[in-house]
């Protein structure tokens, strides 16, 4: 039986349309490195959702492996460069410092007293770095890995990764 040759038309069907682009209501982020660069980034990114985005967006992020052992009392403003980044750690400090951070954990607070930030240190992490609810900073909760993708990453608008 002979068929007809597919044709491609003289028109493109794929033209972009615009559309209106959608509200962030949740966004969940995944923390496994725990280096200063890394924290920047992540407290970044939470910033400008709950505060930046009109929307009023409900940021959940998971530390988890080495980002973990941060959420320790008094071990988020201890974070390290790693070794690739040496030769500019001073470059990258003043420019953060221009943007007004002063330090991870009070970027971690204002974000937080928001109450649309949440922060969890991963419960299978914090058994490996020793985090405990007792060490643990008190805007942090220890929560499974399971429990995090079923009830922050599921249903959420984006889901990001560092590390």
């Amino acid at each position: 039986m002979a068929t007809e040759p597919i044709t491609r038309p003289d028109t493109p069907t794929d033209i972009p349309v615009e559309e209106e682009p959608r509200p962030l209501k949740r966004v969940a982020i995944i923390c496994r490195a725990g280096t200063y660069d890394t924290m920047v980034t992540v407290l970044g990114w939470a910033h400008a959702l709950c505060f930046d985005a009109e929307e009023g967006t409900e940021v959940n992020v998971l530390f988890t492996a080495w980002a973990a052992e941060l959420l320790k009392k008094g071990h988020l403003d201890q974070a390290v460069f790693p070794q690739d980044c040496a030769p500019r750690k001073e470059q990258f400090l003043q420019k953060v410092h221009e943007q007004r951070f002063t330090t991870p954990y009070d970027a971690l607070k204002a974000a937080h007293a928001t109450g649309r930030f949440h922060i969890y240190a991963c419960a299978m992490a914090a058994r490996l770095f020793d985090v405990t609810r007792d060490n643990l900073i008190p805007e942090a909760e220890i929560i499974g890995p399971v429990t995090f993708v079923r009830e922050k990453a599921n249903g959420a608008d984006v889901v990001l990764t560092f590390g």
